[in-house]
């Protein structure tokens, strides 16, 4: 998360102190770091959550009695699992459902790959029969 947050913070500080020129390779620049900053924010917002859940996890088995109250951390309660599928398991799980839109958003590239992609799936079923590789 540290690395993250600093892969952040350096891209919020490369697109605020570059100028906007109109060459092509400022563009592209731009492009780039903005993309790094949208990927970067996703992520830190999706595993912040997290992280502190677990800090809060530590913090109690370091020190039961603190502020930190007992029925959150006591496996037989039900708080127990909805805060862990809350803030460990979702928050990952839509940084993973996330990212695909992030890369056909972003990506011009990728997206006419998977276009491409597509096209050849639907051109192939029409053209070539299906073989079993295990008759092989």
């Amino acid at each position: 998360s540290f690395l993250a947050f600093f892969s952040f913070t350096i891209s919020i500080i490369s697109l605020l102190r570059r100028r906007a020129s109109g060459n092509k390779i400022d563009k592209k620049f731009r492009r780039v770091s903005i993309t790094i900053f949208l990927f970067t924010a996703v992520f830190l917002f999706c595993n912040i959550p997290s992280f502190l859940y677990q800090l809060a996890q530590l913090v109690h088995i370091i020190w039961p009695n603190s502020f930190t109250h007992n029925i959150m951390w006591d496996r037989h309660s039900i708080l127990y699992y909805v805060g862990r599928l809350w803030l460990q398991m979702y928050p990952m799980f839509l940084n993973s459902a996330l990212n695909p839109c992030l890369y056909l958003w972003r990506m011009p590239q990728f997206r006419a790959w998977l276009r491409s992609a597509l096209r050849c799936t639907k051109q192939s079923k029409a053209k070539i029969p299906n073989i079993n590789l295990l008759d092989c």
